[in-house]
């Protein structure tokens, strides 16, 4: 999301801005401090223009290799349940210092019904449940924001 107008420019022309977002694997596996600071900032423009705000295709790829050598136990869930976290927690955050946030929507819930997931001939497995429906800590990160 980026947002550089003021509110008098905006007046009449936008109702809601909006965020869709599509975390990809590079966050996964660095930090997302840089991101999770630009959302904050973002959101922080969003709010100081008196504007109201929707959240839109939250999803946080992996992107690392091909289905069959992917082991659910992987660390690499694990991350992107902390990514998970990160995000939510950080709109959260920004909803409690202002932001009139409407709506905050995912991609989809489960891997198996995905576009992403195999996109690129990668093994993405970028939402909360697996292909089986069963929750991911993708979910329990979530949950543990929501806290």
């Amino acid at each position: 999301m980026t947002v550089s107008a003021s509110k008098t420019s905006l007046s009449g022309h936008i109702t809601v801005p909006g965020s869709k977002s599509h975390t990809i694997r590079a966050l996964i596996l660095a930090t997302l401090a840089e991101g999770v600071s630009e959302i904050k900032k973002n959101c922080a423009k969003v709010a100081k223009a008196g504007l109201c705000a929707e959240v839109t295709e939250i999803d946080v790829k992996l992107g690392i290799g091909e289905v069959k050598k992917f082991a659910p136990e992987s660390a690499a869930f694990a991350k992107q349940g902390e990514r998970y976290r990160e995000i939510v927690s950080a709109f959260l955050s920004a909803r409690n210092a202002g932001l009139d946030l409407q709506a905050f929507n995912w991609w989809g819930l489960t891997d198996a019904y995905t576009w992403l997931t195999d996109f690129h001939s990668e093994a993405n497995f970028p939402l909360l449940f697996d292909r089986c429906n069963k929750a991911k800590p993708a979910y329990t990160g979530v949950m543990e924001a929501l806290r």
